[in-house]
This record gives C-alpha cells, sequence and structure tokens, in this order.
C-alpha cells in the first residue's frame, strides 16, 4: 500500500524518501502518506520518547524560567510606578514654577512701568 500511495506524489524528494509526510492530490481527494513507526516505544525521529523525569525536569527548568521572568516584571512594573509618581511630582513643581515665573514677569512688567514713569518725571522737571 506504501508503494502505491507515494507513487502518486509529483516530489522527487519523496519518492527517494517515502517517509516524509507530503500530500498527494488526486482529483478532489488529498491523500497523505503517514510512516509507521520504526520500532515500537521510539518517537518520530527514532529515538526514544523522553522519560518522565526528563519531562519534569525540563518542565521545572521552564517553570523556574517562567518565575524569573515574572519577578522581572514584577521590578519593572514597581520602577515604572516610581517613575510615574516621580514624573507627577516633578510636573507638579513644574507648574508651580511656571506660576511664579508668570508671577515675577508681571511684577517685573509693573515694577518697569513705575521707574519708566518717574523716570520721565524726572527728566521733564
Amino acid at each position: 500500500m506504501a508503494n502505491t500511495m507515494y507513487t502518486f506524489f509529483k516530489h522527487e524528494s519523496v519518492k527517494k524518501n517515502p517517509r516524509s509526510v507530503v500530500p498527494a492530490i488526486q482529483g478532489d481527494t488529498v491523500r497523505s502518506y503517514t510512516p509507521t513507526p520504526m520500532s515500537t516505544g521510539s518517537g518520530i525521529s527514532g529515538l526514544p520518547p523522553p522519560s518522565a523525569a526528563a519531562h519534569n525536569k525540563r518542565l521545572q527548568q521552564t517553570q523556574a524560567q517562567v518565575d524569573e521572568v515574572v519577578d522581572i516584571m514584577r521590578v519593572n512594573v514597581d520602577k515604572v510606578l516610581e517613575r510615574d509618581q516621580k514624573l507627577s511630582e516633578l510636573d507638579d513643581r513644574a507648574d508651580a514654577l511656571q506660576q511664579g515665573a508668570s508671577q515675577f514677569e508681571t511684577s517685573a512688567k509693573k515694577l518697569k512701568s513705575k521707574y519708566w514713569w518717574k523716570n520721565l518725571k524726572v527728566r521733564s522737571s
């Protein structure tokens, strides 16, 4: 059956390696060749499947990495919140400074005008 199946394939690499999974089109139907396991208990690559201990170890390593990333992200969020608070305080200080500068400018204009008139009176007398 495998021989007839891969003869429908048009691609040369499939004829050379019938274990690859490549669909073949015959009319409106799509067929694919599915390889049989090389031996019982072996994975797709012919290697034995990973043991439960290896799987658990890999899972623990991945969980440790996730925990590390979560901790880093918590620190980053804390830093962002601190930065936001500092920026808010800086914005308030900048507003107060702007208000003080406006008052200074108004007072300076009044003072300039006052002394301009005083100087004019002194010169005209």
